[in-house]
């Protein structure tokens, strides 16, 4: 108990002033204890083995997947899922995604989700599920292609027993195949022939604990050794949902990123601009709708930036963000390679059309 308040009865309920003797001890004795609790805290931090999934999660952020719409033969299945993987304590985010069922907003509610799970998981059997107004895709395949898009690790589980020949949709057999056969370099998805829910839920703890080992070992070396690259990454305010994927994606390939920052005196916004550029060896810009001429000073100023203080910016990129209109080049001549990361045409942040140019720099 500490008593910041007068111990004589007749003044019981009066705080003591701040400025006070007795106040200052008691403030004293507070933050003493707290500290005390704090290194008693510490001294009962244990290390648990790397190996044992169900050790591990308890002592980081409870993990989060992300679980696929599915077809109605597979809902009672999925639901066992479920139930088992909070029983592990792994979160499922956004179970199910209520009316309505329109095609943009779909896409752009599974994205947020996706963002928040470290795994996408989807079943499949022998039916398609419902379809999509205005699309060829029904809901689980336009979720599964999300996550492709995103670059999302996923785990894809079909019955063992499931023949390609007998499925009597050819747009489901199709879309199958293609997940079997089309992989590419940048997609993280595995197509399991399992199951049995014991099977599935081992399977999604192993891909879990991988996860973890990953993102420990990546923690690590971003503490021990220095990025091979750097990024100075300039995004206007309102764009800065688009600034987020990109600052991810980059943290992923290990590569440092600087990123703008503004103040209320314009001198000093100035200042460090040109203090940010010094520090890195590329440039991005992202262009958003309504900001085309904002984007172009930036770039002039970049370009004069790196003239005058003669800056080590040897790549420079402009990402044109979903939707926006690229009517014309931002700047026509320049000492600068200027790469344009076109993602215009698309509905949301899309990894590949970025990860050329990390792969460049990096």
């Amino acid at each position: 108990m500490y008593e910041l308040y007068h111990p004589e009865k007749d003044k019981l309920g009066y705080p003591l002033n701040y400025d006070s003797e007795l106040f200052t001890k008691r403030v004293k004795e507070l933050a003493n204890d707290i500290y005390e609790s704090m290194l008693l805290i510490e001294k009962q931090t244990v290390s648990l083995p790397e190996d044992d999934i169900d050790k591990v999660i308890p002592i980081i952020t409870k993990p989060k997947v992300f679980i696929a719409k599915v077809s109605d033969t597979l809902i009672t299945k999925k639901n066992q899922i479920v139930k088992e993987l909070e029983a592990n304590n792994i979160e499922v985010v956004q179970k199910a995604f209520p009316p309505p069922y329109d095609k943009s907003k779909h896409e752009k509610a599974v994205a947020e989700a996706l963002h928040k799970a470290c795994l996408s998981i989807h079943l499949f059997d022998q039916m398609p599920g419902d379809k999509i107004e205005e699309d060829i895709y029904t809901f689980s395949q336009a979720q599964t292609n999300i996550a492709r898009q995103l670059s999302k690790d996923q785990l894809i589980f079909i019955p063992k027993e499931l023949d390609f020949n007998d499925i009597p949709s050819v747009d489901h057999k199709k879309f199958l195949q293609q997940l079997q056969n089309n992989k590419t370099d940048n997609d993280k998805y595995s197509l399991i022939s399992e199951f049995a829910l014991p099977n599935i839920i081992h399977e999604i703890k192993e891909k879990i604990k991988e996860k973890i080992k990953e993102s420990s070992k990546k923690s690590t070396r971003q503490t021990n050794d220095q990025p091979s690259h750097s990024v100075f990454l300039d995004f206007h305010e309102q764009d800065n949902a688009y600034a987020i994927d990109m600052a991810n994606l980059l943290f992923d390939n290990n590569i440092k990123t600087y990123f703008s920052r503004y103040k209320s005196n314009p001198t000093e916004n100035i200042n460090d601009y040109e203090t940010q550029l010094k520090n890195v060896s590329s440039l991005i810009i992202i262009c958003g709708r309504n900001i085309q001429e904002w984007a172009r000073e930036r770039l002039n100023k970049a370009i004069q930036t790196i003239m005058k203080e003669d800056c080590q910016v040897s790549e420079c990129a402009v990402y044109l963000t979903p939707q926006v209109q690229n009517n014309s080049p931002l700047i026509r001549k320049s000492f600068l390679q200027i790469q344009y990361l076109d993602d215009s045409k698309s509905t949301r942040f899309n990894p590949d059309t970025v990860v050329p140019f990390i792969r460049k720099i990096a």
